[in-house]
C-alpha cells in the first residue's frame, strides 16, 4: 500500500513540475528597442529616433 501511495505522489509531483515548467516557459520574453544617435544635440530617453540617446553606455545603464 505504501508503494502505491509513493507512486501516486511521484506522478503528481512530476505532473506538477511539468505543468509549472510549461507555464513558466510560455510567458513571452520582454525586449525593447533603444535608439542611439551620436549626432543628436542632447540625450533623450531612447524610445524613438526623435528622442534618441546620445551614446550607447548610458542607454544600457552602464
Amino acid at each position: 500500500m505504501k508503494v502505491q501511495g509513493f507512486l501516486i505522489n511521484y506522478r503528481i509531483g512530476r505532473l506538477s513540475f511539468t505543468l509549472f515548467s510549461f507555464l513558466l516557459l510560455s510567458f513571452p520574453l520582454i525586449a525593447a528597442d533603444w535608439y542611439v544617435d551620436k549626432a543628436v544635440s542632447s540625450s533623450g530617453n531612447g524610445q524613438s529616433w526623435a528622442t534618441a540617446r546620445k551614446n550607447f553606455p548610458i542607454s544600457i545603464g552602464v
